[in-house]
Protein backbone atom coordinates (compact mmCIF):
# COMPACT_ATOMS: atom_id res chain seq x y z
CA UNK A 1 0.00 0.00 0.00
CA UNK A 2 1.24 3.53 -1.12
CA UNK A 3 1.69 6.41 1.59
CA UNK A 4 -1.40 8.34 -0.57
CA UNK A 5 -3.66 4.73 -0.05
CA UNK A 6 -2.67 4.48 3.53
CA UNK A 7 -3.57 8.05 4.48
CA UNK A 8 -6.72 7.75 2.21
CA UNK A 9 -7.75 4.46 3.90
CA UNK A 10 -7.04 6.23 7.43
CA UNK A 11 -9.38 9.57 6.66
CA UNK A 12 -12.47 7.09 5.39
CA UNK A 13 -11.92 4.71 8.58
CA UNK A 14 -12.00 7.96 10.33
CA UNK A 15 -14.99 9.48 9.26
CA UNK A 16 -16.82 6.29 9.79
CA UNK A 17 -16.11 5.74 13.14
CA UNK A 18 -17.22 9.79 13.59
CA UNK A 19 -20.42 8.34 12.32
CA UNK A 20 -21.09 5.36 14.32
CA UNK A 21 -19.42 6.84 17.53
CA UNK A 22 -16.44 5.07 18.51
CA UNK A 23 -13.27 6.84 19.25
CA UNK A 24 -10.41 4.70 18.08
CA UNK A 25 -10.46 4.52 13.89
CA UNK A 26 -7.63 1.86 13.74
CA UNK A 27 -9.77 -0.57 15.84
CA UNK A 28 -10.32 -3.17 12.82
CA UNK A 29 -11.66 -6.59 13.98
CA UNK A 30 -10.11 -9.12 11.61
CA UNK A 31 -11.22 -12.76 12.28
CA UNK A 32 -12.83 -14.99 14.98
CA UNK A 33 -13.11 -18.48 15.89
CA UNK A 34 -16.88 -19.90 16.81
CA UNK A 35 -16.54 -21.36 20.49
CA UNK A 36 -20.84 -22.22 20.29
CA UNK A 37 -23.71 -20.70 19.54
CA UNK A 38 -23.68 -17.88 21.84
CA UNK A 39 -20.34 -16.68 21.25
CA UNK A 40 -16.97 -16.43 19.38
CA UNK A 41 -13.47 -15.90 20.19
CA UNK A 42 -12.23 -12.91 17.91
CA UNK A 43 -9.07 -11.23 16.70
CA UNK A 44 -8.50 -7.50 16.43
CA UNK A 45 -5.75 -5.55 15.20
CA UNK A 46 -4.98 -1.72 16.22
CA UNK A 47 -2.28 0.80 16.01
CA UNK A 48 0.23 0.40 18.68
CA UNK A 49 1.30 4.58 18.53
CA UNK A 50 -2.33 5.43 19.19
CA UNK A 51 -2.57 4.21 22.67
CA UNK A 52 -3.55 0.92 24.23
CA UNK A 53 -7.04 -0.73 23.82
CA UNK A 54 -9.65 0.33 26.63
CA UNK A 55 -12.46 -1.80 27.94
CA UNK A 56 -14.53 1.25 26.23
CA UNK A 57 -12.50 1.67 23.23
CA UNK A 58 -13.86 -2.22 22.63
CA UNK A 59 -17.27 -1.83 23.71
CA UNK A 60 -17.88 0.97 21.59
CA UNK A 61 -17.10 -0.89 18.54
CA UNK A 62 -18.78 -4.02 19.23
CA UNK A 63 -21.87 -2.26 20.14
CA UNK A 64 -21.41 -0.02 16.91
CA UNK A 65 -20.15 -2.44 14.37
CA UNK A 66 -22.00 -5.92 15.78
CA UNK A 67 -24.77 -5.34 17.57
CA UNK A 68 -26.54 -6.78 20.84
CA UNK A 69 -23.33 -8.71 21.79
CA UNK A 70 -20.91 -8.42 24.34
CA UNK A 71 -17.29 -8.17 25.09
CA UNK A 72 -15.61 -10.34 28.07
CA UNK A 73 -13.12 -8.28 28.74
CA UNK A 74 -11.41 -11.03 31.50
CA UNK A 75 -10.61 -12.91 28.45
CA UNK A 76 -8.51 -10.49 26.71
CA UNK A 77 -5.12 -11.38 25.65
CA UNK A 78 -2.87 -8.81 24.18
CA UNK A 79 0.25 -9.18 21.41
CA UNK A 80 1.64 -5.44 21.96
CA UNK A 81 4.14 -5.89 19.77
CA UNK A 82 2.09 -6.72 16.62
CA UNK A 83 -0.65 -4.42 17.43
CA UNK A 84 -3.11 -7.57 17.52
CA UNK A 85 -5.16 -8.65 20.73
CA UNK A 86 -7.92 -11.27 20.68
CA UNK A 87 -11.30 -11.63 23.33
CA UNK A 88 -14.50 -13.68 23.99
CA UNK A 89 -17.71 -11.89 22.67
CA UNK A 90 -20.62 -12.97 23.57
CA UNK A 91 -24.50 -12.95 22.85
CA UNK A 92 -26.90 -11.20 25.58
CA UNK A 93 -29.18 -14.03 27.06
CA UNK A 94 -32.15 -13.44 28.31
CA UNK A 95 -32.90 -15.82 31.13
CA UNK A 96 -35.94 -16.39 33.51
CA UNK A 97 -36.75 -19.12 36.11
CA UNK A 98 -37.94 -22.35 36.00
CA UNK A 99 -41.10 -21.45 37.14
CA UNK A 100 -42.14 -18.99 34.65
CA UNK A 101 -43.01 -21.98 31.87
CA UNK A 102 -46.31 -22.75 33.88
CA UNK A 103 -47.25 -19.72 32.57
CA UNK A 104 -46.59 -20.22 28.54
CA UNK A 105 -48.06 -22.57 25.93
CA UNK A 106 -45.46 -25.86 25.80
CA UNK A 107 -44.26 -25.86 22.44
CA UNK A 108 -42.02 -29.04 22.79
CA UNK A 109 -43.46 -30.44 26.65
CA UNK A 110 -40.13 -30.28 29.23
CA UNK A 111 -37.89 -28.41 26.12
CA UNK A 112 -39.35 -25.18 24.45
CA UNK A 113 -42.13 -22.79 25.61
CA UNK A 114 -44.06 -19.63 23.88
CA UNK A 115 -44.93 -16.34 26.11
CA UNK A 116 -48.44 -16.68 25.08
CA UNK A 117 -47.95 -12.72 25.55
CA UNK A 118 -45.16 -11.70 23.84
CA UNK A 119 -44.65 -15.07 21.59
CA UNK A 120 -41.03 -15.40 22.52
CA UNK A 121 -39.69 -18.89 22.36
CA UNK A 122 -37.91 -20.20 25.67
CA UNK A 123 -35.54 -23.49 25.55
CA UNK A 124 -34.77 -25.13 28.89
CA UNK A 125 -31.63 -25.45 29.88
CA UNK A 126 -29.33 -26.16 33.14
CA UNK A 127 -26.30 -23.61 34.22
CA UNK A 128 -23.05 -25.28 34.80
CA UNK A 129 -23.88 -25.70 38.62
CA UNK A 130 -27.16 -28.20 36.91
CA UNK A 131 -29.50 -25.81 37.85
CA UNK A 132 -32.23 -25.38 35.33
CA UNK A 133 -34.00 -21.85 33.64
CA UNK A 134 -35.73 -20.84 30.65
CA UNK A 135 -33.52 -18.92 28.04
CA UNK A 136 -35.15 -16.62 25.11
CA UNK A 137 -34.25 -18.12 21.95
CA UNK A 138 -32.66 -15.99 19.36
CA UNK A 139 -32.80 -15.90 15.79
CA UNK A 140 -29.96 -14.20 15.32
CA UNK A 141 -26.59 -16.28 14.23
CA UNK A 142 -23.25 -14.64 15.83
CA UNK A 143 -21.41 -16.63 13.06
CA UNK A 144 -23.49 -15.22 10.19
CA UNK A 145 -23.23 -11.84 11.49
CA UNK A 146 -19.68 -11.57 12.07
CA UNK A 147 -18.89 -13.00 8.75
CA UNK A 148 -20.72 -10.39 7.15
CA UNK A 149 -19.18 -7.63 9.41
CA UNK A 150 -15.62 -8.90 8.87
CA UNK A 151 -16.20 -8.68 4.83
CA UNK A 152 -17.69 -4.88 5.12
CA UNK A 153 -15.16 -3.66 8.05
CA UNK A 154 -11.84 -5.31 7.34
CA UNK A 155 -9.66 -2.39 7.08
CA UNK A 156 -6.72 -2.37 4.75
CA UNK A 157 -4.59 -1.13 7.40
CA UNK A 158 -4.11 -4.49 8.74
CA UNK A 159 -1.12 -5.87 7.72
CA UNK A 160 0.71 -8.76 6.50
CA UNK A 161 2.15 -9.67 9.95
CA UNK A 162 -1.06 -8.25 12.26
CA UNK A 163 -3.23 -11.03 10.26
CA UNK A 164 -0.61 -13.73 10.81
CA UNK A 165 -1.20 -12.55 14.98
CA UNK A 166 -4.17 -12.85 14.67
CA UNK A 167 -4.55 -16.81 13.55
CA UNK A 168 -1.92 -17.79 16.23
CA UNK A 169 -4.53 -15.79 18.82
CA UNK A 170 -7.38 -17.75 17.51
CA UNK A 171 -5.31 -21.28 17.69
CA UNK A 172 -6.75 -23.44 19.94
CA UNK A 173 -4.62 -23.92 22.78
CA UNK A 174 -5.00 -27.57 23.06
CA UNK A 175 -1.29 -28.96 22.49
CA UNK A 176 -1.02 -32.60 24.75
CA UNK A 177 -4.17 -32.15 27.00
CA UNK A 178 -3.89 -34.03 29.67
CA UNK A 179 -6.28 -35.66 32.36
CA UNK A 180 -6.33 -33.21 35.20
CA UNK A 181 -5.39 -30.23 33.18
CA UNK A 182 -7.22 -27.41 34.61
CA UNK A 183 -8.63 -25.68 31.46
CA UNK A 184 -10.68 -22.26 30.84
CA UNK A 185 -13.91 -22.65 28.21
CA UNK A 186 -16.91 -21.17 26.95
CA UNK A 187 -19.95 -23.08 26.98
CA UNK A 188 -23.85 -22.37 26.36
CA UNK A 189 -22.46 -19.02 26.67
CA UNK A 190 -20.92 -18.78 30.19
CA UNK A 191 -17.03 -18.42 30.81
CA UNK A 192 -16.08 -21.53 33.09
CA UNK A 193 -12.85 -23.33 34.44
CA UNK A 194 -12.26 -27.39 35.26
CA UNK A 195 -10.24 -30.04 35.60
CA UNK A 196 -10.53 -32.70 32.33
CA UNK A 197 -11.51 -35.82 33.50
CA UNK A 198 -11.25 -37.93 30.25
CA UNK A 199 -11.00 -37.97 26.59
CA UNK A 200 -14.37 -37.86 25.38
CA UNK A 201 -15.75 -38.76 21.36
CA UNK A 202 -14.07 -36.92 18.03
CA UNK A 203 -12.39 -33.79 19.57
CA UNK A 204 -13.95 -33.63 22.97
CA UNK A 205 -13.17 -33.56 26.82
CA UNK A 206 -15.15 -34.73 29.59
CA UNK A 207 -14.54 -31.61 32.21
CA UNK A 208 -15.88 -31.21 35.64
CA UNK A 209 -16.35 -27.77 36.37
CA UNK A 210 -15.29 -26.15 39.06
CA UNK A 211 -17.87 -26.09 42.26
CA UNK A 212 -20.02 -28.36 40.20
CA UNK A 213 -20.69 -32.03 40.71
CA UNK A 214 -21.47 -32.86 37.37
CA UNK A 215 -19.29 -32.98 34.14
CA UNK A 216 -19.75 -31.45 30.57
CA UNK A 217 -18.26 -32.90 27.57
CA UNK A 218 -16.25 -29.79 25.67
CA UNK A 219 -15.26 -29.52 22.18
CA UNK A 220 -11.54 -28.38 22.06
CA UNK A 221 -12.67 -25.45 19.74
CA UNK A 222 -14.41 -24.14 23.04
CA UNK A 223 -11.09 -24.32 25.06
CA UNK A 224 -9.69 -20.75 25.65
CA UNK A 225 -6.84 -21.73 27.74
CA UNK A 226 -4.59 -24.16 29.71
CA UNK A 227 -4.93 -22.83 33.51
CA UNK A 228 -3.01 -25.91 35.02
CA UNK A 229 -1.01 -28.28 33.65
CA UNK A 230 -1.53 -31.90 35.69
CA UNK A 231 1.26 -33.90 37.18
CA UNK A 232 -0.71 -36.89 35.56
CA UNK A 233 2.37 -39.06 33.07
CA UNK A 234 -0.78 -40.50 31.66
CA UNK A 235 -0.63 -38.17 28.31
CA UNK A 236 -2.27 -39.81 24.98
CA UNK A 237 0.42 -41.23 22.84
CA UNK A 238 1.45 -39.24 19.48
CA UNK A 239 -0.67 -41.21 17.04
CA UNK A 240 -3.66 -40.30 19.15
CA UNK A 241 -2.70 -37.39 19.44
CA UNK A 242 -2.18 -36.94 15.60
CA UNK A 243 -5.69 -38.53 15.14
CA UNK A 244 -7.70 -36.22 17.58
CA UNK A 245 -6.25 -33.00 15.97
CA UNK A 246 -6.76 -34.06 12.46
CA UNK A 247 -10.28 -34.47 13.32
CA UNK A 248 -10.03 -31.26 15.01
CA UNK A 249 -8.71 -29.32 12.49
CA UNK A 250 -9.69 -31.47 9.13
CA UNK A 251 -5.83 -31.26 8.20
CA UNK A 252 -3.28 -34.39 9.23
CA UNK A 253 -0.52 -32.29 8.09
CA UNK A 254 -1.08 -29.64 10.60
CA UNK A 255 -2.17 -32.33 12.84
CA UNK A 256 1.66 -33.78 12.62
CA UNK A 257 3.34 -30.29 13.00
CA UNK A 258 1.50 -29.94 15.87
CA UNK A 259 2.38 -32.82 17.88
CA UNK A 260 6.09 -33.80 16.48
CA UNK A 261 7.11 -30.55 16.03
CA UNK A 262 8.58 -28.74 12.65
CA UNK A 263 11.61 -29.92 11.32
CA UNK A 264 12.96 -26.89 9.97
CA UNK A 265 12.28 -23.02 9.30
CA UNK A 266 10.15 -24.36 5.63
CA UNK A 267 8.15 -26.52 7.93
CA UNK A 268 6.99 -24.05 10.53
CA UNK A 269 6.29 -21.69 7.39
CA UNK A 270 4.19 -24.87 6.22
CA UNK A 271 2.74 -25.11 9.73
CA UNK A 272 1.54 -21.38 9.72
CA UNK A 273 0.10 -21.30 5.96
CA UNK A 274 -2.12 -24.25 6.84
CA UNK A 275 -2.89 -23.01 10.34
CA UNK A 276 -7.40 -22.95 9.43
CA UNK A 277 -7.25 -19.75 11.82
CA UNK A 278 -4.92 -17.90 9.61
CA UNK A 279 -6.86 -14.98 8.19
CA UNK A 280 -4.28 -13.38 6.33
CA UNK A 281 -5.96 -13.14 2.15
CA UNK A 282 -2.24 -13.41 1.19
CA UNK A 283 -1.16 -16.48 2.16
CA UNK A 284 0.17 -18.67 0.38
CA UNK A 285 -0.84 -21.80 2.03
CA UNK A 286 -3.71 -24.06 1.26
CA UNK A 287 -7.01 -21.78 1.67
CA UNK A 288 -8.90 -23.05 4.45
CA UNK A 289 -13.30 -22.99 4.38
Amino acid sequence: MTNFQKTFAEAVLKKQANRVGIDRADLAIVGYRPLDKYGVLASFAYTPSVGRITDRDLSQYVAAYIGNYHPITETLKFSEATGTFSVVISQYREARRLGDKEKMLPVIAGITYMDKTLGDMWNVQSGHNGEKHLVRISGEDINTILAERINRLRANNVNTVQHKACAALLTPNVTNLLIGDVIKFFLNGELLAGDITAFGEGTTVIVKPEGAEHTLAVDNQSILDIIQRSPNKGRMDSEELINYYANAYGNEEYARELVLGPDSNMATASTLNNNPYNTNPYSTGKKKD
